[in-house]
């Protein structure tokens, strides 16, 4: 606008959509010979989880898709923004008329920012955001209501209040759904809790869980430069945000309609079609509010920080589908945190840095306020207590940075349903866990070394050590006529380690540039001390401290791989710069875990033990490569 003032106004947004591998599988699922070779699979073990032919089979092995008879015309409903158009969505054509996905995800959200910079003077500088970002989209899978169970020996339908309506296929290692069995069902007459069932209405469906969001906030940061060595910045950040969460009708699998029972406001069912909403509806809000002050301090061989900032942040809860209709709202929440630290030029090559951080992060609300409207009386703020030292050395062809860290994960957030003996089916209630606890502490090393302007190597080192510390409870009041009954759950956490990130990696790096504008790059990565998922919830016991399992999770085997990235600069061309590039991932094809769940509840063989035959997995992605051209203007 003028020498002081100047504005930007920008909108960024890419809506996608695609098919899900939700689910890990038994490693003998995707790999009899690698889980025979590499995790010592007994011959019983192999037999259980023979590898799955389903689809690609093998590695590729994908329980959330199948194949549908192509006579089956029924229509699907979707929505991000509006129906049709740019964004897609509303009544369309299914994606495929070969294929069902059971489980599929797509979202948009948008951002709009206006950015505002005010140069007050020489040493006072605001600058300032107002934007927008909504969230529209879902996740989609399969939804029934109860039924009879069809019995293959006697090829009948045999009515069984409580049993899934939904036909699903059993004879791979996990089961797919059977879509033309379950389009038949829906097109035909089948006893339904002895009664009987209408043709034309749905029992078994795909449903769309849906997420549509608005968040509206502002950003500001006021800078001040008391001199060319101490500077002052002042921020506030504010925000408020309202989301929908509800489930809607989007196959109906060959019915004309489905009958929901969930809305309590309709408690003999309601008819609904494709969009219509089932299951449950709802609608939160977040409010959120901020401020921080930062001090930064660069003289000499001196260079520190420091800052300090508060927030509250408050949530509510309505849903729609109880006859009240109440919102809920939860008292809001006050965090802090402090940071501060520093850098020493010890000399022109060598400088040693420290830095220390205590930070508390709210509950997220489902922490606060849970999915049948309990409020937690005193939610725990989760905090993180950090410091971290180092030193960082330049000289000649040669750089290296070594760091040490300790982490204090402390009060993480973790509930547990509870269900109670009240009623025909009971009542569910949530007790909210304490003394969760983990310490993450470790050594990384950076070193690079220029042996010739064609030739560069790189290797980065990780040593962690995360486990649980301490063990966990929680207790439960449950009121009835005979007085207050407390039961205590207990958690035996102590020593286990962290699961789900491998706690020692290296990584080595050759670069090549044997001419001008060629780039070639081979990264080699080890990982090992890989250990499985897992939470809290598996180690409950009760009693005697002798029933808990301290047995150490399943620890998957060390795995490398190795990428090769390319890139070369072309002539430019009309103005522009151009860059051909490729990259070729797990380039020797490997087969190795990449993830892993402890004692899976759906994959496991045998004994309780935590062993490899007893986890869930998803195998390393196998060799893969993409190629483009980058165009700068």
């Amino acid at each position: 606008m003028n020498a002081a003032n100047r504005f930007e106004l920008y909108a960024i947004g890419a809506p996608q959509r695609h098919g899900q591998n939700m689910y890990k599988q038994n490693a003998g699922a995707y790999d009899q010979d690698f889980a025979e070779k590499e995790l010592g699979y007994s011959e019983d073990a192999l037999n259980a989880f023979p590898e799955a032919t389903h689809g690609s089979g093998g590695r590729l092995y994908n329980e959330n898709w199948n194949e549908v008879d192509e006579s089956y015309k029924g229509k699907q409903y979707w929505y991000m923004y509006g129906e049709g158009g740019l964004f897609g969505g509303g009544l369309v054509d299914r994606y495929a008329p070969d294929f069902l996905n059971e489980r599929e995800n797509y979202f948009h959200k948008p951002l709009v920012n206006l950015n505002h910079y005010l140069t007050i003077n020489d040493k006072m500088r605001l600058s300032s955001v107002l934007y927008w970002s909504g969230g529209s989209g879902g996740g989609t899978g399969t939804f029934n209501n109860d039924c009879a169970t069809y019995d293959t020996t006697s090829a009948a339908w045999i009515p069984n209040t409580g049993s899934s309506a939904f036909i699903w296929d059993y004879s791979g290692p996990s089961r797919v759904a059977d879509w033309n069995a379950n389009i038949a069902m829906n097109q035909g007459t089948v006893d339904r809790k002895g009664g009987t069932k209408i043709a034309g209405e749905s029992l078994a469906i795909l449903r769309n869980s849906i997420n549509r969001q608005n968040t509206i906030g502002f950003i500001s940061k006021f800078n001040y430069d008391f001199n060319e060595a101490l500077k002052l910045q002042v921020g506030l950040d504010w925000r408020t945000a309202g989301i929908e969460h509800a489930r809607e009708v989007r196959d109906l699998l060959g019915g004309e309609y489905f009958i929901s029972y969930a809305d309590n406001n309709h408690p003999d069912g309601v008819q609904v079609g494709l969009g219509d909403i089932i299951a449950y509806h709802n609608e939160t809000t977040v409010d959120w509010i901020g401020g921080f002050v930062q001090g930064n301090y660069t003289a000499g061989a001196i260079n520190a920080y420091g800052m300090a900032g508060v927030s509250s942040i408050a949530y509510s809860y309505q849903d729609h589908f109880t006859v009240e209709d109440e919102k809920i709202v939860a008292d809001p929440i006050m965090a802090t945190q402090f940071k501060f630290g520093g850098m020493y030029d010890i000399n022109e090559n060598l400088s040693a840095f420290a830095n220390f951080g205590l930070v508390e992060k709210p509950p997220i609300m489902d922490n606060v306020i849970y999915y049948d409207g309990t409020v937690a009386s005193d939610p725990a703020n989760e905090k993180f207590m950090s410091t971290e030292a180092g030193v960082n050395y330049t000289g000649g062809m040669f750089a290296a940075k070594v760091n040490v860290y300790n982490t204090d994960w402390i009060d993480r957030n973790m509930t547990k349903a509870v269900t109670t003996g009240q009623g025909s089916s009971g009542d569910t209630d949530v007790i909210f866990l304490t003394g969760v606890n983990q310490n993450h502490k470790g050594v990384e090393i950076e070193t690079s070394t220029e042996l010739t302007d064609y030739l560069r190597l790189d290797l980065a080192m990780s040593f962690g050590n995360w486990k649980f510390v301490g063990d966990a409870s929680g207790k439960y009041q449950e009121y009835t006529n005979e007085g207050v009954i407390e039961t205590t759950y207990d958690y035996a956490l102590d020593g286990l380690y962290v699961g789900d990130m491998p706690q020692t990696s290296y990584v080595l790096g050759v670069t090549l540039t044997p001419w001008r504008g060629l780039k070639v790059q081979t990264l080699y990565n080890v990982y090992d001390n890989n250990y499985a998922d897992w939470g809290p919830g598996a180690r409950e016991y009760s009693g005697d401290d002798t029933e808990a399992d301290r047995e150490q999770v399943w620890k998957a085997p060390g795995y490398s791989k190795m990428d090769i990235h390319l890139a070369y600069d072309l002539p430019d061309f009309a103005g522009m710069k151009l860059q051909a590039f490729a990259h070729v991932f797990n380039v020797l094809d490997d087969t190795y875990i990449q993830d892993a769940v402890d004692h899976s509840q759906y994959n496991s063989y045998g004994a309780k033990v935590h062993a490899a035959h007893n986890a869930e997995v998803f195998l390393g992605t196998p060799r893969y490569f993409n190629a483009g051209l980058a165009v700068r203007f």
